[in-house]
Order: structure tokens, then sequence, then C-alpha cells
């Protein structure tokens, strides 16, 4: 990612719609699954640390870690986070076997810098039977962007594709779906009319920013009652490792 990227995702985490939505999203889905107890979580490429902040000011009870190849994103998430933090890459953990009861893999995957089927292989071999990975990536291809280059994207998903890789690597009972889908027609006509080379990572005005977030947070309660849209600007999978 270009360092500028990490400098926006700084600043604008904890107060941009997006991030937001991401965020509480992620903390509903952790409360979904059927773990007990005192949890153990990685935050696989942590970035600026928002997420282990949003986590550890949450009601879920676990001991967190956050692991980004990035020392300058560490550098921030150290200023927002106490957490543990370790510079390291996705695809080599730095950790046993059998480690963590949920890991997260959040806008990682698609990166250029990372070796897909070596972090889904590493994601399976951390995890504990039984344990859950919650993997978030930017969707269709033919939405490829200027956010995408200022990313350094490589490659953007279909659900189909994002459930077979998950499947491959060894995961069970594969779930996928799509995120953002009613603000999806506003995002195809930014990205094919206006194609901007700017990162979407901007600030914008508050008004725009609560209605983005509002639309969003609707979306979600549609979805809590088991309406789900076919597509969307981005994918979500949650695949859990066999109990032995």
């Amino acid at each position: 990612m270009e360092p500028s990227e990490y400098q926006l995702m700084a600043e604008l985490e904890a107060s941009l719609w997006w991030y937001r939505t991401l965020h509480e999203w992620i903390i509903n889905r952790i409360n979904s699954f059927e773990v007990g107890g005192e949890l153990t979580i990685l935050d696989a490429g942590c970035g600026t640390g928002g997420l282990l902040c949003q986590l550890a000011e949450s009601p879920i009870s676990a001991t967190l870690f956050g692991i980004d190849k990035s020392a300058h994103a560490l550098d921030f998430a150290t200023t927002k986070t106490n957490e543990r933090l370790i510079c390291s890459t996705v695809d080599h953990m730095p950790f046993n076997n059998e480690v963590f009861d949920i890991i997260l893999c959040i806008d990682v995957l698609y990166h250029s810098a990372v070796d897909e089927k070596s972090a889904l292989n590493e994601s399976f071999r951390c995890l504990r039977s039984g344990g859950y990975l919650l993997v978030h990536v930017p969707a269709y291809q033919w939405l490829f962007s200027g956010h995408d280059r200022q990313v350094h994207t490589k490659r953007r998903y279909t659900s189909s594709a994002l459930s077979r890789i998950l499947t491959d690597a060894g995961f069970a009972n594969v779930t996928v779906g799509y995120r953002l889908s009613l603000l999806f027609p506003a995002m195809v006509i930014s990205r094919k009319l206006f194609n901007s080379t700017m990162s979407d990572v901007q600030r914008i005005p508050e008004c725009l920013d609560r209605l983005l977030y509002a639309i969003t947070k609707l979306e979600s309660t549609i979805t809590n009652k088991g309406i789900y849209f076919p597509f969307g600007g981005s994918v979500w999978a949650i695949a859990r490792k066999n109990a032995a």
C-alpha cells in the first residue's frame, strides 16, 4: 500500500463511515459464532490498528493479536492500541499450530504482496479445531479503479471464487455473501464513469458521511432479517476449521 494510504487510514478509520460500519459488522459476526469463554483472536493484516481498537472496546472477551507486514502501519497502530502487535506477513505467521479461536483477514487477501494460497494455509494451520476464519475482500475485477492502484490491489473476487479457494484450503461450512449492496449502483457509476486516480479513503462532508452510514446500516438491518443481495461492493466469507 502507498505510505500515504496508511496516513489516511490512521486518521480516518475511527470516523469514516466505511470503517465504522465495517468494524460494527465484524463485531456482530463474531458475536454470532458458536464459541464461548475467553477467545484468542488474530487480526491478520491489522494495518493501523483501528479494528483492534474497536474489538478491545467491545463486550467481546478476548486476547487480541495483530500482525502486519508494514512497520509503518504498526507505528500508527501502537498509538491506538496496547494489544500484541507483530511485524510479519500473513503468508508466514510466527505462531504455533492451533493457537487462535478466530482469525480476521479483512481487506488483506486481495493485496499484490499477499500469496493467497499461503495466507489461507497459514490461517488454517493457526486456527484451533472448530475455529473461525472471517474474510472480507473487494468484489468484481471489472470494478478495478484508481483506488485499487493506490492500495496495490492484485485481485478482486466474486462470492463463488472466494468460496472455492477457502474450500481448497481445507475449510468447511463456508458461507459467503456481499456487502455494500445498496450503495453498489453508486459505486459502479463513480468508478466506471469518473474513474478517479485517487483513493476512496478521503475526508468527505459530514452530511454525506452520515447518509452513507445510514444506508449501510439499513442494509445490515435487512440482511439481519435473512434477506441477502446477490451483488455488492465487497465480498465476505465465514469458514470453519472442522473439529478433529
